[in-house]
């Protein structure tokens, strides 16, 4: 489904966006299931931005990528804050499977000025005082293996029952300077990586769309921004060349 007149539909995906550093207005980007050997099941409106591929190598993770380049510039979107991944409460929840593994949540293209604040909210106790730092080494890389626990492996994020983890920016970044404002596969690129199979997450992606936009959908939205610690972790292309 191509979404470049969709105004209509875009009405029905702002939603509000509620996190503990900032507000605003998200977009939801659909569901995804990692389905194995690269492929992935996917429910949303924005199919045309979403792509999926084995990583190299035994390990058989699925690399789910989405053109957020594209994506926000066809919505009509001024400024990129931030992604949030959510369990959809309809996974496997027990202490050694706390529903969906966030293996990798990162970007490729983004300003190297850009520092990311990763935030962990939900039922799992093994995240729930962990730092920006720890979040995103777990995040960094596609690492983890069969047998992995987060209580004692730094590979992964397990969200537990309706979980989320977010990554906001440091400061917001305009669409307009995006590599390739409006062309599709230019980028930047939202990398994720679930380390099961069969499991499922939702994504919003925080922006805040352009003025003409929230007057045509006859919204409002009121953005604040807190203090914040930065963190620059390696960027999540450059640690997955490494594997």
């Amino acid at each position: 489904m191509t979404v470049h007149t969709a105004l209509g539909a875009i009405a029905a995906l702002l939603v509000t966006f509620p996190v503990d550093a900032s507000t605003g207005t998200a977009i939801d980007i659909g569901t995804f299931v990692n389905t194995g050997v690269g492929a992935i099941g996917y429910k949303g409106n924005f199919g045309d931005y979403v792509s999926s591929a084995k990583v190299a190598g035994p390990s058989q993770h699925t690399l789910i990528s989405v053109d957020l380049g594209g994506l926000l510039t066809s919505l009509g979107v001024d400024a990129f804050l931030g992604v949030r991944i959510t369990d959809t409460g309809l996974n496997t929840y027990g202490a050694l499977s706390p529903g969906a593994d966030v293996d990798l949540f990162g970007f490729d293209g983004l300003s190297p000025d850009i520092d990311l604040l990763y935030i962990y909210g939900g039922p799992n106790p093994v995240h729930q005082n962990e730092t920006t730092e720890q979040l995103a080494l777990r995040v960094g890389a596609i690492d983890t293996f069969s047998g992995a626990q987060d209580a004692w492996h730094q590979t992964h994020v397990s969200l537990g029952q309706e979980g989320s983890l977010t990554v906001l920016l440091s400061d917001p970044q305009d669409v307009i300077d995006f590599p390739g404002p409006g062309v599709a596969g230019v980028g930047p690129f939202l990398l994720m990586s679930e380390a099961g199979t069969s499991e499922s997450f939702q994504v919003d992606v925080l922006a805040i769309p352009a003025p003409g936009t929230l007057v045509l959908l006859g919204l409002a939205a009121v953005f604040a921004r807190s203090r914040r610690r930065r963190v620059r972790p390696e960027a999540a292309t450059e640690r997955s060349k490494q594997l």
